[in-house]
Formats: structure tokens, C-alpha cells, sequence
């Protein structure tokens, strides 16, 4: 009976125990299931073999080349002179009695289109004449040139006396203006000569003084203008007798007839285009003395009579 409840009471006991201490969980000795580890690479993505879009990139605009102008036509064979010939005329005729003050001169010579052939000088160099007197000289034979036709020839001293205020030429020079962009448009060491920028250009421009001829040739019976010169250095009418004797000189002085009468004429002309002084005649195609005395008109009387075709 006591071993009895001697075992009851240790049974309470441990059962009271257990209630009290917290049961661990039990550990679990497996492992845990590893998952399972692919064995497969991932997939590539596509790599795409088309090269992507160049962006078009802005490209600077070309600068347009210049479009060269067609070089001109000039022919000069109608007048039937060299520039050298032109030359030596010009000293020929510069080492006359022309009134004047008697220094070098330059002269021009154009044919009948009014392109530059020749520019020359009498002087020892570029330097010996007037600087200043290069273009006008230019200028006054594209001014006979242009003015003059087969049937009446007008020397620039002819023109004088039309260009004044009231007059009906008057305004003649303004519209008329000559091409000094061109005629300094290069080395000033090929001023006057064959290299000179106005050569085979055209320079335009009126002149009203003295020292503009036209150029006229026989063919048959007839004459007809092919050109003209101008001369230019000293006074306006020393000018034009050096122009007039370089044309006699040429053989192009076969004048068919101009606004003055040939009163002094060794032929058979009746009118030329000899200047004609203020006060010498009632014309409108009078030109100013440059002397102040007879000088101008002796040395104009003195002049070779224009020829005429036979």
C-alpha cells in the first residue's frame, strides 16, 4: 500500500514537471531538398546583324564656285595696225609743233565694237606722261568711235560745244560713265601696254575735248569707220593734233565728211572733222582755244588734209 502510493505520487510529479519545461521541437536531421540547379545557359537574345541608322548629319552648304564669264571676242585685225605701229606713230607725231606745252602723251586705240587694242605712250616710261592721262585717253576713242558713223565723222573737240547746259547733247557725260574699276584693277606695273587691265575690255565713258579720232579705211569707193584713237597728256588742242597726225600716219584718215568745211583741203573733201575754235564759225560744234592766242589755230591750219577713197 505505501510502495503503492509511493509510485503515485512520483508519477504526479513527473507529470506535473512535464506541463511546466517546454517541449523543443524536434530537430529535423534531414536536409533541406537543394533545388535543383539548371544546368541550361540562359538564351542569348537575338543579336541583330542590321547596323543601326546613321542619323543623317548636316553638311555644310558648298560654296558656289564663281561662274567664269566667257573671256570676249576681241579682234582688232580691221584696223590693220600693230600696237607697236600705234607706238611709234605716236612718238613720230608727239615730236611735232602741236601747240601745247609739248610733253609725252598717251594714246588709246579701240576697234568698232569699243574694245581696248592698244594703250601706248610716248614717253621714256609709264611714269613720264601724266599719270591722269591714261584713261581719258581710253576714253576718247571709244567717244569718236561711238559718235562717228561711215557718213559723218565727229571728233571729241567736235563735241564740246553740243554738251553744255541748254545744248541738246548736254547730260551726255553723266550717263556715260567710264570703267576705272577695271582700268585700276590690276599690277600698276602693266599700266600702258599689253598687259594693261583695259585691253580687250571695254571702258566706256564721253569724252567733249579734244584728242578723239575715229578710224576710217577705204574699201573700194567707199570709207567706213573701223575704230578709233585718243590722245591725251597735254593740252586738249595739242591733243587732237597728235591724234590727227597719227591717224595720217595709220592711213586711216579717209574721211567721206564732217562738220567743219575743209577750206584748207589738198583733196577733194569738202568737210571733215577737224576742230573748229570758238568764234571761227557759227556752229554748235565749236571747241574753247587752249592757248589764248593764234598758236592753236596755225597748228591746226598746219594739219594734213583728210583723204578721200579713189
Amino acid at each position: 500500500m505505501k510502495l503503492t502510493l509511493l509510485f503515485a505520487v512520483v508519477l504526479l510529479s513527473s507529470c506535473a514537471l512535464s506541463q511546466i519545461t517546454p517541449t523543443s521541437p524536434p530537430t529535423s536531421t534531414s536536409q533541406p531538398t537543394p533545388q535543383p540547379t539548371s544546368t541550361s545557359q540562359p538564351t542569348p537574345q537575338p543579336t541583330s546583324t542590321s547596323q543601326p541608322t546613321p542619323q543623317p548629319t548636316s553638311q555644310p552648304e558648298p560654296t558656289p564656285e564663281p561662274t567664269s564669264q566667257p573671256e570676249p571676242i576681241v579682234d582688232c585685225s580691221d584696223l590693220g595696225f600693230s600696237c607697236s605701229d600705234l607706238k611709234q606713230a605716236l612718238i613720230t607725231a608727239n615730236q611735232q609743233d602741236n601747240g601745247g606745252i609739248g610733253l609725252p602723251t598717251f594714246i588709246a586705240a579701240v576697234n568698232r565694237w569699243g574694245q581696248t587694242c592698244c594703250i601706248e605712250y610716248s614717253g621714256v616710261n609709264f611714269t613720264s606722261q601724266w599719270l591722269t592721262s591714261r584713261v581719258p585717253a581710253c576714253v576718247k576713242a571709244f567717244t569718236a568711235n561711238g559718235v562717228s558713223v561711215d557718213q559723218l565723222a565727229l571728233s571729241t573737240a567736235n563735241l564740246y560745244t553740243l554738251n553744255q547746259p541748254g545744248n541738246f547733247w548736254y547730260g551726255n557725260q553723266g550717263i556715260n560713265v567710264p570703267r576705272v574699276d577695271i582700268a585700276y584693277s590690276s599690277d600698276p606695273n602693266d599700266y600702258g601696254g599689253s598687259k594693261d587691265p583695259l585691253i580687250g575690255s571695254t571702258i566706256g565713258g564721253y569724252a567733249i575735248n579734244g584728242g578723239g579720232l575715229a578710224l576710217y579705211k577705204c574699201e573700194g569707193l567707199t570709207a567706213r569707220v573701223v575704230g578709233g584713237i585718243g590722245v591725251d597728256g597735254d593740252t586738249n588742242c595739242a591733243d587732237h593734233a597728235i591724234a590727227w597726225r597719227v591717224r595720217s600716219l595709220l592711213n586711216l584718215d579717209f574721211v567721206v565728211s564732217g562738220v567743219r568745211s575743209a577750206t584748207n583741203s589738198t583733196t577733194s573733201a569738202t568737210s571733215d572733222d577737224n576742230i573748229i575754235y570758238t568764234g571761227e564759225e557759227t556752229s554748235g560744234f565749236a571747241h574753247p582755244r587752249c592757248s589764248g592766242g593764234d598758236t592753236d589755230v596755225s597748228v591746226r591750219n598746219s594739219l594734213s588734209s583728210v583723204r578721200v577713197c579713189q
